[in-house]
């Protein structure tokens, strides 16, 4: 039984800690068909808590915490109704990040949070967990609880490196920015996915309020198949291509140059460290090119990554580099303008307490990025939520031009906003 956080876990909660601004989470909005009458749904919370240890974990406000085994905490109190019909989904993340901030944080819940919208045919859940407790797959799995279903199966690295952890660690004490420069370049941009490089354009990168405007569409999963086969890559492959071409877009509205290669930090599942979030991030950097050429360079160039022998050292230098308190975390962790993820497709018809589910969007904060483009697949569509910090002045109008813009030059097809404003 894990006492205290380490590797990126802790990483990821000193981030937090030591930039007030910053809250790292992972989440969704899960789309209901009809209403979900809120006592069946408190009830299957309590059935999840009472099965999921990891829906009964909190942490010690402290910049190094413990591990709080959570045996007995009010379940309602982290089940709340939002009663806003507007802009649900931004009122919930900006609810979830305020509540889960040093300022606010309480040490007696869990880490999570669950908003509950009632509309008028549909019930709209909201899910948070904290980032030092949860990946976007494993979030994924405690949908999929609630939902009945068996948890998502995660794909195991293959890398079988042994490295001298005592060599690791007193290399990152006497010289902690050199480690990272030499182990693997992986490790100078931690966030999830594909983030483009900080000396993009992006207006008023600098000036972060740490509030997020949401935006939410989705594509037909046949469209994004079809392409993906005929590219001979993968939905998610085609997924990265289109947040990068929409990137792009957005770059000829606002008339701003461009550099000539983007850098892309690339989650890797690998079970095997011990960590509640079991993913490593390499980091690639590929050709600013058309939508097409960048989905297949993207996917050559990952392949040779993963055969790298520094994946083995990775996790080992990750739990070293957290326990540093001379590294500038919110320098190093914080570099990117741009986030792009792609979560794992679900094949299954999912229901809560009999209740269909329709849809599920990513929701997830900008945190060391500025812009965040998410997406995952359900049924016969994938949903894609793009979140962006109010601070960099960005305009709802010309995203959402940019958006269309893009499927339109990609795909063929205009995109189905969730809010037609």
């Amino acid at each position: 039984m894990k006492v205290k956080l380490s590797g990126w876990d802790l990483l990821t909660w000193r981030l937090a800690f030591e930039d007030k601004g910053i809250v790292p989470l992972v989440g969704a909005q899960v789309t209901l068909r009809s209403h979900l009458d809120h006592g069946a749904l408190l009830e299957l919370v309590c059935e999840a808590v009472a099965e999921l240890e990891v829906l009964r974990l909190g942490l010690s406000a402290e910049k190094f915490p413990s591990i709080l085994h959570l045996e007995e905490f009010d379940v309602a109190q982290c089940v709340q109704i939002l009663h806003n019909h507007v802009d649900p989904a931004q009122l919930a993340l900006r609810t979830a990040t305020s509540e889960f901030s040093m300022a606010r944080y309480r040490s007696d819940l869990p880490l999570w949070r669950l908003y509950v919208v009632y509309k008028e045919n549909e019930t709209l859940l909201f899910a948070f967990l904290h980032h030092a407790i949860a990946d976007g797959r494993g979030a994924l799995e405690i949908i999929s609880r609630l939902c009945g279903q068996t948890p998502i199966r995660k794909t195991q690295s293959q890398a079988n490196v042994n490295h001298n952890f005592g060599d690791v660690l007193e290399n990152v004490i006497t010289n902690p920015v050199s480690l990272l420069q030499q182990v693997t370049p992986a490790l100078l941009g931690l966030n999830s996915l594909a983030a483009l490089s900080p000396q993009h354009t992006l207006p008023e990168f600098s000036g972060r309020a740490y509030r997020d405007d949401v935006i939410q569409f989705s594509l037909p999963k046949e469209v994004l198949r079809s392409k993906a086969k005929a590219l001979s890559v993968s939905v998610h492959d085609v997924s990265v291509a289109l947040g990068v071409h929409i990137i792009k877009e957005l770059e000829g509205i606002l008339d701003v140059t461009t550099p000539e290669l983007i850098r892309l930090n690339i989650p890797v599942s690998f079970d095997q460290m011990d960590t509640f979030n079991k993913v490593l991030i390499a980091r690639i950097v590929i050709p600013r090119e058309g939508f097409e050429a960048t989905a297949t360079t993207y996917r050559k160039v990952f392949q040779t990554w993963r055969e790298k022998s520094s994946i083995g050292i990775y996790p080992m230098a990750i739990q070293a580099i957290s326990k540093v308190e001379q590294i500038d975390l919110t320098s190093f962790a914080t570099i990117s303008d741009v986030t792009i993820s792609s979560l794992p497709h679900i094949p299954n018809s999912l229901a809560i307490a009999g209740n269909e589910v329709t849809a599920i969007w990513p929701l997830v904060p900008s945190m060391g990025s500025a812009f965040n483009i998410t997406s995952l697949g359900l049924k016969e569509r994938h949903f894609f939520t793009l979140t962006f910090d109010v601070g960099t002045k960005l305009k709802v109008v010309d995203i959402r031009r940019a958006i269309r813009a893009s499927t339109e030059k990609c795909l063929g097809l205009v995109p189905d906003f969730e809010q037609q404003l």
